[in-house]
């Protein structure tokens, strides 16, 4: 379980205040966010929970996944994201809202890049993270966040082992 005290940056893109899409990877580039949790929040509600998967970071491409997920949103200057199709599984959660545009969304962000994790496993621990916020969602209003459907409350039953634990048990060794 994430200690929510431990977490220091906690911060809010209104989507509003950026013309074109990609701007909105400015935010976390600024602040060097390598590790994140976000939601989309819109005028109807939360909208979807999701976490950082990868090191996209390491090529220059901070909040990647936030945007390949906002770009669909309608109201951009822009439209076109690339080539790539990440991010279009957050589709069919804009069409539920036909009059939502992006000046309606904010998109909160709990910057898990200091955190201290018990493993170097942190993918994992984010998506513990992003299903705690979702049971929490549940909890109050009874059902999965629109963007959310898929039940993934399974990954925290998934153990990971400590650092501490690892090299009390194993002594890695130049071979």
């Amino acid at each position: 379980m994430i200690d929510r005290s431990k977490i220091k940056n906690i911060f809010t893109i209104n989507l509003k205040d950026y013309k074109d899409a990609k701007e909105i990877k400015t935010p976390l580039r600024d602040r060097e966010v390598k590790k994140y949790v976000y939601t989309f929040i819109s005028i109807f509600g939360v909208m979807k929970f999701g976490s950082s998967k990868n090191k996209e970071w390491e090529k220059g491409q901070y909040g990647d996944r936030i945007y390949r997920q906002a770009h669909h949103i309608p109201g951009w200057a822009t439209t076109q994201a690339g080539k790539n199709t990440s991010g279009d599984d957050f589709i069919p959660v804009i069409n539920q809202y036909p009059t939502l545009t992006k000046d309606q969304v904010l998109i909160k962000v709990w910057d898990m890049t200091d955190y201290p994790f018990l493993s170097s496993v942190a993918p994992k621990e984010l998506e513990e993270f992003e299903n705690e916020l979702i049971q929490d969602y549940v909890s109050l209003f009874g059902v999965r966040p629109i963007g959310n459907k898929k039940d993934m409350s399974y990954a925290s039953n998934i153990s990971v082992v400590s650092d501490l634990t690892f090299t009390t048990f194993f002594t890695l060794e130049d071979a």
